[in-house]
C-alpha cells in the first residue's frame, strides 16, 4: 500500500469525525442563538428535489455532493413514509403539514445553517410537503425531477409497489374511489406518476422562479445538465471532469431483472398519465 493510499483510506474513514470537528468549531465561534429559529427559517436557502421516486434522485445527491458548500442528503430520518400520503390527502391542512416537516427537518437545516452549508434533500417522500416548505423557508428552491412514466412503472413493478407487501407503500397515495380496484399494478404506479407530477406542476405555477425542471433521461451521462443544477441554486460549477465521472456512474440501478410491459400495460399507462405529453410530446407516454 502506498503512502497516498494510506492517507486516502484514513481520510475516508475519518471524514465524519473531521467534518464534526470543523462544524463544532464553527458553532463554538457563534455569539448569539436567541433568534436562531427565526433566522434559520428566514435566511437559510435549502434545496429540495421533488419526484415520485425511482427518477434519478440518488444521482442528483451525488452530483450536488461534489460541492462542499452543500449538505446533500438522500434519505434522512424520519423518512416521512406515512406523512407523505397524509400531505397528499389533506392539502387544506398546510399548517399541520408544515409542523410535521419542521419537527423532522428543522435541526438538519439548522445545523447546515450554523456550519455555513446549504441543506439539500432529494428524498421523494417530502414532495407533497412542497407548499408547506415554501412557506416555512421563503428562500428555498426546488428541483422537479421527471422520468418517463413507462420507465418509472418498469422500475416500480419488480419492487412490489402496491402489493401490500412493500413497507414503503404507506408513502404512496391511492385513489380514493372504487375505480382503484380495477387498475392493474402498472396502472396504479402510472397513476402515482401522474398525481405526483400534476401536484408539482401546480406548485411550479405558484412559484415559477423557485423551481427548476430536469428530465432524468437528459441528466444521465450529461455534465451540461448537471452543471445547470449548480447554476440554478447559485453555486459554482465543479470541475467538468469530476461532474462527468459522477453522471456516467449508474446510481441505484435496477437489479430486480428486466421488465417487459404488455401492450395493455402501455395503453393503461398512457391513459393514466396525460401530463406526460407535456414532457415527452413526441412519444407515447
Amino acid at each position: 500500500m502506498t503512502v497516498r493510499q494510506i492517507i486516502s483510506s484514513w481520510l475516508s474513514s475519518n471524514a465524519a469525525w473531521l467534518n464534526k470537528l470543523r462544524d463544532d468549531r464553527l458553532i463554538d465561534g457563534m455569539q448569539r442563538f436567541d433568534d436562531l429559529f427565526d433566522r434559520v427559517h428566514l435566511d437559510h436557502e435549502p434545496v429540495f428535489v421533488l419526484n415520485p421516486g425511482r427518477s434519478g434522485s440518488l444521482l442528483v445527491t451525488r452530483i450536488l455532493a461534489l460541492d462542499g458548500g452543500l449538505r446533500a442528503v438522500h434519505e434522512p430520518r424520519p423518512e416521512f413514509t406515512w406523512h407523505n400520503t397524509f400531505a397528499f390527502e389533506h392539502p387544506d391542512e398546510q399548517e399541520r403539514i408544515g409542523d410535521m416537516f419542521d419537527a423532522g427537518r428543522y435541526e438538519y437545516i439548522r445545523d447546515s445553517h450554523l456550519t455555513d452549508r446549504r441543506y439539500v434533500e432529494t428524498n421523494n417522500r417530502i414532495t407533497f410537503f412542497a407548499r408547506a416548505i415554501a412557506s416555512l423557508y421563503p428562500q428555498s428552491k426546488f428541483v422537479h425531477l421527471v422520468r418517463h412514466p413507462s420507465a418509472f412503472v418498469k422500475s416500480g413493478l419488480p419492487r412490489g409497489w402496491y402489493t401490500g407487501g412493500n413497507l414503503y407503500d404507506a408513502s404512496r397515495p391511492t385513489m380514493q374511489t372504487e375505480d382503484w380496484q380495477w387498475l392493474s399494478r402498472a396502472g396504479k404506479i402510472a397513476w402515482l406518476w401522474e398525481q405526483t407530477h400534476k401536484y408539482i406542476d401546480d406548485f411550479k405555477a405558484e412559484h415559477p422562479d423557485r423551481v427548476h425542471t430536469v428530465l432524468a433521461e437528459n441528466l444521465f451521462g450529461n455534465s451540461d445538465v448537471a452543471a445547470e443544477l449548480f447554476q440554478f441554486i447559485g453555486r459554482p460549477i465543479p470541475a467538468r471532469r469530476r461532474l462527468s465521472r459522477v453522471v456516467k456512474r449508474k446510481a441505484n440501478a435496477n437489479t430486480k431483472g428486466r421488465v417487459v410491459l404488455s401492450a395493455e400495460d402501455e395503453e393503461e399507462i398512457q391513459r393514466q398519465t396525460p401530463t406526460a405529453r407535456k414532457y415527452y410530446p413526441l412519444s407515447e407516454s
